[in-house]
């Protein structure tokens, strides 16, 4: 089933926040958190760089968005993504804080962190339904890994030879393990975090923030089976590490759209189910 979503929640959706954690000895405490940007229009795609002091997120209309980056500590956003055609979304640091990519296109790019002349990382293939996107760059910044069609692949970030590492149906959202062992991805509903199916580029209000099922997965990062993490009747969307063995997710599955987290063992299956850390936080991607 799909949501349609008014102006006023998206705008919502679009603000972008910032939240702190400190670690307890059995548990995670969401500590304080603040509005970073308040400007009109949809802004998504959060992403914090490596040293905690800048973000880059996509902004503008659905399907002609550009990446930004933003002093947390105030100032003006600057575009970096520069005049690539096509939707630029899903910013993704490299590790030394140096370089953005983004996916654009149809193929996925890498820019300087405050602007440049952007560089294709991935090219293109000239047809609209076989396109690279969800790059991710590995911890060490050697690799990086995208979605093409319901496969994930990955290459050496300075070119040569393309390796499959695993399929999951309709899989999107990927994130690279901080000790490089595991690519976590989501199978299903990409339209709720895109508003469209960014595979065949069919864009539309009436799609983005759908409560459709998506499950959490985790992939060996050198090649194998998936191991399901989070599934069930129930949106489970946008993981991201918090170390080498614990995955944060957003989630319905006790009402509201809030942040989890699941522990998983050496073979990358969850420890256990997985632990609300929030309540009523409505959120729409980590």
């Amino acid at each position: 089933s799909r949501l349609a979503v008014g102006a006023v929640t998206l705008f919502a959706l679009g603000a972008v926040v910032a939240a702190s954690w400190r670690r307890a000895p059995a548990a995670l405490i969401l500590g304080a958190t603040r509005k970073i940007t308040l400007d009109a229009g949809l802004e998504v795609d959060p992403a914090l760089a490596p040293d905690g002091r800048t973000l880059a997120y996509a902004a503008g209309p659905e399907g002609a968005m550009r990446i930004y980056v933003r002093r947390l500590d105030g100032g003006r956003a600057v575009r970096v993504s520069g005049d690539v055609p096509g939707d630029h979304r899903r910013p993704r640091w490299s590790p030394d804080g140096s370089h953005v990519l983004f996916q654009a296109g149809g193929g996925v790019w890498s820019v300087p962190a405050l602007g440049g002349v952007p560089r294709v990382i991935v090219a293109a293939m000239g047809d609209a339904t076989v396109r690279a996107l969800y790059p991710e760059w590995s911890p060490d910044g050697q690799t990086i890994a995208w979605v093409r069609r319901d496969s994930v692949m990955a290459r050496a970030s300075g070119g040569g030879p393309v390796r499959y590492v695993g399929s999951l149906r309709e899989a999107h959202s990927l994130a690279w393990s901080p000790d490089g062992r595991w690519i976590a991805a989501v199978s299903g509903n990409e339209a709720f975090v895109y508003g469209a199916a960014a595979s065949t580029m069919d864009v539309g209000f009436t799609s983005i923030g759908n409560l459709a099922p998506s499950s959490v997965w985790v992939f060996p990062a050198t090649g194998g089976e998936a191991v399901r993490v989070a599934a069930g009747d129930n949106l489970n969307t946008s993981p991201a590490w918090l170390g080498p063995d614990r995955l944060v997710f957003v989630s319905d599955r006790d009402g509201s759209r809030d942040l989890f987290v699941v522990t998983l063992d050496g073979a990358g299956k969850p420890h256990g189910a997985p632990a609300r850390l929030t309540t009523g936080l409505n959120v729409h991607t980590v």
